[in-house]
């Protein structure tokens, strides 16, 4: 079968530019997968490209194995995107907004019409008109016209941008659900808390270029963990610390050190420390949290030189 979504050697240079360089991904089907990096990494320059709404300079995007710009052009019902800010008639309601944008298009029966408000919580306002909307509503309307015809894949960039906490929640809830019906999502983001909630699995880029990428419960379990370290007398334990190779990032917060390290590290550390009569109360190891690998990632990419 193949894949919702890939890249094969993916590339956009605008002059000297490499927004997007050879980039090779796979989503596959029934997967929420998060696209992240700083801004101006190519995130939206590559959902552009697979949207057929930018030519690459070279390489190709698929959607289910066919070219992705053929499919978002004239396969309704496979590709559905919230690409940019959702732009809508204010004089409009919502209903009328999406029957406008469904005729646009491939058209939608009323009642699917119907179904994608009802899905997105926008039942009760879709006869409001757009201009009374609040923010989150228009990004949950965003939404509901990517849906229309149902798409088996949804591309969305920044789908929670300006939201507040309720709105984030609303919109986490309505993208599960549509995982939970089969689509599969693709998206980026930088509420890197509400990604690690959500995706399955990550992908990671840095000016242009696949850094890492995988199940998200496989990355945030290596290669390093974070340590806890409760310990009498705490300053000991702390200039031991600071002479390990293989201890790093070490800080102390009131009376608890934390530092990371290799998990395989951890018992030559608790030895160490006992050795030297060091009284250990507790020494906790935990995975990365998707914030910590994130920083550490693009902190190691950007040591590394460009390729001319």
């Amino acid at each position: 079968m193949p894949a919702a979504l890939e890249t094969h050697n993916l590339t956009k240079r605008y002059g000297p530019l490499r927004a997007v360089e050879e980039l090779d991904l796979t989503v596959e089907e029934g997967q929420i997968f998060g696209f992240l990096g700083p801004n101006g990494a190519g995130k939206s320059t590559t959902m552009r490209m697979v949207m057929g709404l930018i030519r690459p300079s070279s390489g190709q995007a698929l959607i289910l194995g066919r070219d992705s710009a053929l499919v978002a052009s004239r396969a309704p019902g496979t590709i559905g995107a919230l690409v940019e800010g959702p732009a809508f008639y204010g004089y409009l309601t919502g209903r009328q907004n999406l029957a406008l944008l469904a005729r646009l298009s491939a058209g939608a029966p009323p009642d699917e019409i119907a179904g994608v408000l009802d899905l997105c919580g926008l039942a009760p306002h879709a006869h409001r008109r757009v201009s009374a909307y609040s923010h989150g509503m228009r990004q949950r309307l965003g939404v509901a016209q990517a849906l229309l015809p149902r798409p088996r894949v949804l591309l969305l960039d920044e789908p929670t941008l300006g939201l507040d906490p309720r709105g984030r929640v609303e919109m986490r809830d309505l993208l599960l659900r549509l995982h939970q019906e089969g689509v599969t999502i693709f998206l980026s983001s930088h509420l890197l808390s509400e990604v690690e909630q959500l995706c399955t699995h990550l992908g990671f880029i840095w000016q242009g270029r696949l850094l890492q990428s995988g199940p998200t419960a496989e990355l945030l379990a290596g290669p390093t963990v974070r340590v806890e370290l409760r310990a009498t007398p705490l300053e000991s334990a702390q200039a031991l610390l600071e002479q390990h190779r293989q201890v790093w990032d070490l800080a102390r917060r009131g009376q608890i050190l934390t530092f990371s390290t290799q998990p395989e590290t951890i018992p030559e550390l608790n030895a160490a420390l006992t050795k030297v009569g060091i009284s250990i109360w507790s020494l906790v190891p935990r995975p990365e949290s998707l914030e910590e690998l994130y920083l550490r990632l693009m902190e190691e990419a950007s040591h590394v030189p460009r390729r001319a």
